[in-house]
């Protein structure tokens, strides 16, 4: 929901994302199964493509491609292009960060909107104690709230710096 009232869906079924202001309701954009939708400041909105495993950047009626390759899915963090992600769920803005659940790899991601580099911030993808098939992100003063779906628990990962 943006601070003007406009409500922002990720109607996952119909591969769209739709704005639904005082206007009505419009399509703004076809992506691969988008699941999580976050707002920037400037009035971006950031999206994250399930079946695609990408993410994106809608902003001045544009789409713009971020990181992730809808025909390359994988497991390796790297500078936009090169980044490998798996169906992933929840999306977050911290600062000039975009955290993301890569749910289907098992961790907790970040891609930093100044580099275009993503990294990991936790998961191993092997551990059963880790986590597993996370799905929500939630920023707080000092890390994010993760829904460990695959653990049955939320867990409390620290921000590093």
């Amino acid at each position: 929901l943006a601070a003007d009232g406009t409500l922002y869906v990720a109607d996952n079924d119909s591969s769209n994302v739709r704005r639904i202001d005082s206007a009505g309701v419009k399509t703004i954009g076809g992506l691969s199964e988008p699941t999580g939708l976050t707002l920037g400041p400037d009035g971006s909105l950031y999206a994250i493509a399930t079946r695609g495993a990408t993410l994106h950047r809608y902003h001045g009626d544009t789409w713009t491609d971020l990181a992730g390759s809808f025909s390359h899915f994988g497991d390796a963090d790297g500078a936009s292009g090169d980044a490998r992600l798996r169906p992933a769920d929840g999306i977050a803005l911290d600062g000039d960060r975009l955290v993301f659940t890569d749910s289907a790899n098992h961790k907790l991601r970040q891609l930093d909107l100044r580099t275009g580099y993503v990294t990991t911030i936790a998961g191993s993808g092997i551990s059963a104690h880790d986590l597993q098939m996370p799905r929500g992100v939630l920023v707080t003063s000092d890390g994010y709230i993760v829904a460990d779906t695959g653990n049955h628990r939320i867990v409390h990962v620290a921000r590093s710096q």
